[in-house]
Order: structure tokens, then sequence, then C-alpha cells
């Protein structure tokens, strides 16, 4: 799966972006490949993964797995409205996961339960000192501080011996479960991560 050279940023095996959704024991086998966005709008972001590009707000997944290869690419060529190269703003970033590129959980509490990844995860950031993140199961957790707020992670697996998780850039945030999360002073932990490997 490939995206279209402008304005493609949520790629994903099974669905670019999910938001309020259920998705149950879903599968992806074929590569998602989201290096070729040659140009960038200005302030967006690339999101790839082997089931969502995006997994937003009140989703949830449940046995999934992908074995598909994944990478997301920013590359150095930002551009405005009118596609004249422009300066970045400083948020184009690149997000690589095996499961979810990048999830957001916000308002509603998004959960990702028995889902596996058993493929390589790369994100790559052209842009000189900009961010790439990359993760075995999500590239980026990202979650508020309210009541029904939250990420939870839970009995996942990021399988097979041979599997690499790879970020370039000029800062890189790379982990076998998750690339990284937002830092809150959360009064309660609304990210978690159990019973993963």
């Amino acid at each position: 799966i490939a995206p279209q050279e402008l304005y493609s940023y949520n790629i994903g095996g099974i669905a670019g972006q999910l938001g309020e959704c259920l998705v149950q024991n879903c599968a992806n086998s074929v590569a998602v490949d989201a290096t070729g966005v040659t140009e960038l709008h200005s302030g967006s972001q690339v999101y790839a993964g082997g089931i969502a590009g995006y997994l937003g707000t009140g989703s949830e997944l449940f046995g999934c797995r992908n074995t598909g290869n994944v990478v997301a690419a920013v590359s150095n060529n930002v551009v405005d409205n009118n596609l004249a190269s422009v300066s970045p703003e400083g948020s184009e970033y690149a997000y690589a996961g095996g499961v979810a590129g990048f999830i957001y959980g916000y308002s509603n509490a998004v959960t990702v339960e028995n889902c596996t990844n058993g493929a390589k995860v790369e994100a790559i950031n052209r842009i000189p000192g900009f961010q790439a993140y990359a993760g075995g199961i999500a590239g980026h957790v990202d979650s508020g501080d309210g009541e029904n707020a939250g990420v939870h992670i839970l009995n996942c697996a990021n399988l097979n011996g041979e599997t690499t998780v790879h970020a370039a850039g000029g800062t890189t945030m790379t982990g076998g479960i998750l690339g990284s999360t937002t830092f809150h002073d959360f009064t309660t932990p609304n990210i978690t991560v159990k019973n993963c490997y």
C-alpha cells in the first residue's frame, strides 16, 4: 500500500485513520509504504501503521495482527497551500508502528488488546533536526488527563526475532513496544502498558 505524492499522511494496512470504532480479528500482510510523500504540507505529519496509520479517540482494536513491513518517511520538501516551498513549522514528524503509527486518546480512551506485529517498522525524517518515532506496536501514544481519556495497550507482542524497529532523524524515539509516550503529570495513570513483550 503506497500513498499518493501529496497530502496522504495517514496510511494503514486496514485503514489510514480510525476513530470511535471497534476493529476485531483483522490481519494485514502487505507492506505499508509511506515513503512516497514527496511534498509535505507545512505543519503536517506522516503516520503509517500495520493496522491503522492514525488510531483516534474512542477506538478499540482486539486480536489484530500485522506481518507487513511498515515504513513512514518525511521528505525535506515542505510546501504551502500553493505548493510553494516553505520552511518547516517544527511539527513535521514521521510516525511508524507495527499496529498503529500514532494513538490519540484525549477525549475518550483507546484500547489495543491482544494485537501482534511480526514485521519490520521504520520511521525516517529527512528534515534536518526533526523527529522520527518507531515502535513495534505504536510509534507514539498521546493522552490527556480527563476522566474518560487514556490509552491502554494490553497483552500485545512484537514478535519474530528477525523483526527490527528503526528510526532515523535529527531526534529519534524507538521502542520494541512504543516509540514514545506523551508526558503529563497525570493524577491517575492514563497511559497503561501491561503484559506486552
